[in-house]
């Protein structure tokens, strides 16, 4: 396993943790989002597809994989 694999798979997971305290914050209701719980879980599908094809991406070395390891990081 390459460096770049460890430092996103360490991103992702912090990211992921992030997530999952901002429920447990009720974040929806501090951002006034529509849908609260619901809309909340369904708005991260996308994030967590984004991250795990992201994984996929770097393991193969694409260009793709170092763009979103780069917005991932950001």
């Amino acid at each position: 396993m390459n460096i770049q694999i460890v430092f996103y798979i360490l991103n992702a997971t912090i990211l992921l943790l992030h997530e999952i305290e901002s429920a447990y914050e009720k974040e929806w209701d501090i951002l006034k989002l529509t849908g609260k719980i619901t809309g909340f879980l369904l708005m991260h599908i996308p994030i967590l597809f984004l991250l795990f094809w992201g994984l996929i991406e770097i393991y193969q070395q694409t260009t793709t994989g170092m763009v979103i390891g780069i917005v991932a990081g950001f």
